[in-house]
């Protein structure tokens, strides 16, 4: 199930900062009331929203360069920007967590879900927006679902869901989201250093490996083996690729990237 997450120290930066990732899926039939997605509907996370160097790490966290930033990175000092990282981000966003969905379950919002869960980190929170912005791609009322995470705000998870969804495509996206917050929480070091080594968007094929590690972590480490049928492609690359908790730091050592301690 879901790893403890451990209280860390706070580290820095001076370059462009990976968002998290989205999930998006556009629906395949025209909507219309009691809509109900065809079984072979899948959600999956895309790979080309919401990743790579859009702007530089002072305007991604601030909107304006930081020196408190600049010094933590500058310094060297170990765990500096993890630590600058844990003590800037915690801000909430400048939206309002408003938009009227479908209930998330019969019984629970998606937050009261989440934490129900095992070992969930109790100051996660979720916002649910139809802003693009904070989710990563929402475009239209027939998308079927979207969801972000990005480290600007590091304790929150952006969601969006329209009516077709079902139960288990729901707890999918915020499972495969809340993987995202676990990889910037429980392997800090493993991200800073993409982002040192300038990571690209889209196509990247390091992209599409945290989003893989983020959806087998789902299926295999925290044991939702049912879900895979929401997104059986990427659950069989799961298979094929022998996940495990270490295969994202093989990609990237394997990619010449050295893992420093930030």
């Amino acid at each position: 199930m879901f790893k403890k997450i451990i209280a860390v120290t706070t580290v820095a930066l001076t370059m462009t900062v990976l968002t998290g990732c989205s999930i998006i899926m556009p629906e395949l039939d025209e909507p219309h009331d009691g809509y109900t997605p065809p079984p072979s509907t899948t959600v999956m996370p895309d790979d080309t929203a919401g990743w790579g160097w859009e702007e530089g790490v002072h305007g991604f966290f601030n909107g304006e360069g930081n020196s408190n930033l600049e010094e933590a990175t500058a310094s060297g000092d170990v765990g500096a920007v993890e630590s600058w990282w844990l003590n800037n981000t915690t801000e909430q966003p400048p939206i309002t967590d408003n938009v009227q969905l479908v209930p998330f379950t019969a019984n629970a919002d998606a937050l009261t879900w989440l934490k129900t869960q095992k070992d969930v980190d109790p100051n996660v929170q979720i916002f649910l927006t139809n802003d693009p912005a904070y989710n990563c791609a929402y475009s239209s009322p027939d998308q079927l679902i979207a969801g972000c995470y990005l480290p600007k705000y590091s304790n929150t998870i952006f969601l969006w869901w329209n009516a077709s969804t079902t139960e288990d495509q729901r707890q999918y996206m915020l499972l495969h989201e809340y993987s995202h917050y676990i990889q910037w929480h429980d392997t800090f070091d493993l991200q800073w250093s993409m982002v040192d080594a300038k990571v690209g968007s889209g196509g990247d094929s390091l992209n599409q490996d945290m989003e893989l590690d983020a959806s087998c972590r789902v299926f295999n480490t925290w044991g939702y083996s049912a879900l895979r049928a929401t997104d059986p492609g990427r659950a069989e690359d799961c298979d094929a690729a022998g996940w495990s908790e270490s295969w994202l730091t093989a990609k990237v050592n394997e990619a010449g990237i050295t893992v420093q301690d930030w």
